[in-house]
């Protein structure tokens, strides 16, 4: 009996925060994901190599539909992010997977509320080897030189 109380709740039973925004931000020298919601999202952050991918699991956290648009949002065109898979690990905890293009380096943390923005949970894929500026510029210099007038 209890068993099928548990399942007709489904992941609202141990769920509290809801993600109420998600946004998606790449750029050459990293990218950043953003799930803002009314509370701090307790998480945490891991690695795993061949393929590599990073793993966050969001603790009390609920399968909200804007949680379930972070996979479209990721661009074939993002430098370090492939694809984004989520799923209910265990009852507490909902997990992102991000499977990479490239060996990434990882940074996660929590920025208090301020103005209209909530809580915000935000991750940033670094390349594992940070490009060159110096190589940027001359092959965006490059580019430019070889564009006809």
């Amino acid at each position: 009996m209890t068993v099928l109380l548990f399942l007709s709740f489904g992941n609202t039973v141990f769920a509290k925060t809801i993600v109420s925004s998600v946004r998606v931000w790449p750029a050459p020298e990293y990218t950043r994901l953003t799930l803002e919601s009314a509370s701090p999202i307790q998480y945490s952050l891991s690695m795993v190599r061949d393929p590599d991918r990073v793993v966050v699991d969001l603790e009390q956290v609920m399968l909200s539909p804007e949680l379930e648009s972070l996979p479209g949002k990721i661009d074939a065109t993002d430098s370090y992010i492939r694809a984004v898979r989520i799923g209910r690990f265990k009852p507490t905890i909902l997990r992102l997977v991000l499977d990479l293009k490239t060996e990434a380096v990882p940074q996660a943390f929590v920025l208090k509320p301020v103005g209209d923005y909530g809580y915000r949970l935000v991750l940033d894929i670094y390349p594992a080897i940070p490009p060159d500026p110096l190589m940027a510029l001359l092959n965006e210099n490059t580019t430019v030189m070889l564009q006809p007038d």
